[in-house]
């Protein structure tokens, strides 16, 4: 007898991955789009309406949020050209850039992103995916989501959903379905609050007060929020700035072509006090500096250090023209007593003659002006606790010197470690040392 197949259990758990719904057509950005998204989500007005999200967006919304989280959304947003032309070149760069933006307060983890060909009939240039997950650090809730940029010459679009698995969403379709609506004005992007743009907030603006301003002056609103932003940045504020975002906002401040824009953001109240406040400001710590300069201090070894310079100096003075100063014993003791002076203990004395005979490529000590070379010496407690960095800059055979901000030269694989290995800007001069 062949073997009983077992029967179903009876309340089994069923297939819980949900149809697939049909989609519809949709337009987005006042008639500027045209695409299609899942039957039955709410749109964009009504998403605003249900204050699930009370800023103004493109965003459709699964009905599954009324009866809690995890439910699915699909949201869209545009970038015009002059904005993405401030960005990177490569959409690739700029899809990256965009979602890390807006995950910054998750924990997000990137796959790498992919190019995929558009429809022969599409109107986009080109297309990026990405897919990625983030956590939220307040609720702890994983959000699964999946981003495209099309780049087209008038704009970049770009569409999130996030947890589509759990409604069997086809995104391939919804990005395969979106198009230029033909005659429809361009697209205005839902502006500003400082989302993705490339200058970063610095001050809360009135966007009503802006437009009007903007409308008065005839400039581009979005180009007249970037450069009030870049106006009220404050030093920290530009040091904090990353390489791309510091060169974006200096060309707003500096280049001809934003005067006009310059001119403009004057007009905003909050603007013209954000810079009396920081000149109010930069006024009162150069008051503070120059008052603690003025200020006596009572340090002994600064004043030792002093008066040692000037012993030194009259020494000099004192030697007979036809004599050689470095076989003058007053001389020799004046400059003995000022190293004294100036090195705190042994190894600080090493350091500080390792200093002195880096000076060497600035000619032989024997032909240095006296002052010339106490000018060195005195330099020392200033440049003492950079030395460390700085000899790890100067080349061991040309004497070359680099920036601090410039990497440190490399080492000499012949040499050992520690204090006196040689260092060379270029192989030629390692070569010529040996």
């Amino acid at each position: 007898m062949g073997r009983k197949t077992a029967k179903k259990k009876r309340g089994a758990a069923k297939n819980t991955v949900p149809k697939a719904a049909p989609l519809v057509d949709a337009t987005v950005f006042g008639g500027s789009y045209s695409l299609q998204v899942p039957q039955g989500w709410m749109h964009p007005a009504e998403v605003l309406a249900s204050g699930f999200d009370a800023r103004p967006s493109e965003q459709f919304v699964s009905r599954r949020a009324l009866s809690g989280p995890g439910f699915a959304s699909l949201i869209v947003d545009v970038v015009p050209a002059h904005i993405r032309d401030l960005g990177s070149p490569s959409g690739k760069q700029r899809l990256c850039e965009f979602v890390n933006y807006h995950e910054e307060e998750n924990d997000a983890t990137f796959k790498a992103p992919v190019e995929v060909k558009s429809c022969h009939d599409s109107p986009f240039e080109s297309v990026w995916l990405i897919e990625y997950k983030s956590v939220g650090k307040l609720e702890g809730r994983t959000t699964r989501t999946m981003a495209a940029l099309l780049e087209s010459p008038e704009a970049d679009v770009i569409l999130r959903l996030n947890n589509g698995d759990t409604e069997n969403v086809c995104f391939p379709s919804i990005v395969g379905s979106l198009r230029r609506v033909p005659g429809a004005p361009p697209p205005q992007p839902h502006y500003p609050r400082g989302s993705g743009l490339p200058v970063p907030q610095t001050i809360e603006l009135d966007f009503d007060e802006l437009e009007a301003v903007a409308k008065d002056r005839d400039v581009d609103v979005e180009f007249l929020w970037m450069t009030a932003q870049a106006m009220c940045s404050s030093d920290a504020e530009l040091t904090s700035m990353d390489a791309a975002a510091r060169e974006k906002v200096d060309t707003l401040l500096r280049c001809e072509n934003f005067a006009r824009y310059r001119h403009a953001a004057l007009e905003l109240p909050i603007v013209r006090r954000r810079i009396e406040d920081r000149q109010r400001a930069r006024i009162s710590r150069e008051q503070a500096s120059y008052k603690a300069a003025s200020e006596p201090v009572d340090d002994p070894r600064a004043r030792a250090i002093s008066v040692a310079v000037a012993v030194a100096k009259a020494a000099a003075k004192a030697i007979p023209p036809h004599e050689n100063i470095t076989e003058n014993a007053r001389w020799i003791r004046a400059v003995q007593t000022l190293r004294d002076a100036i090195t705190t203990d042994d190894s600080d004395e090493e350091n500080f003659y390792e200093y002195m005979q880096s000076r060497k490529y600035d000619g032989p000590e024997k032909y240095w002006p006296h002052e010339k070379m106490l000018k060195f010496m005195s330099r020392w407690p200033r440049v003492r606790k950079y030395w460390p960095r700085l000899r790890r800059r100067i080349c061991t055979y040309c004497g070359k010197r680099s920036d601090l901000s410039e990497p440190r030269l490399l080492v000499c694989g012949g040499c050992a470690a520690g204090r006196g290995v040689g260092r060379y800007c270029s192989e030629a001069c390692q070569r010529a040392d040996w």
